[in-house]
């Protein structure tokens, strides 16, 4: 069974972050509930950081 990726973006290092759904959901209901409905930010954050 192959799971799918949720997204998948690449910092200026050329490091490919990647996450599946699945993941994705834990992530906003166990560990960071504050990131849930904010994937666009997650995702502008680690293709164009600040430092």
């Amino acid at each position: 069974m192959r799971t799918e990726i949720y997204f998948e973006i690449r910092t200026p290092l050329n490091v490919r972050i990647r996450t599946t759904k699945e993941y994705w959901n834990y992530i906003v209901t166990i560990k960071h509930r504050v990131m849930e409905g904010k994937e666009a930010i997650v995702k502008a954050t680690l293709s164009e950081p600040d430092e």
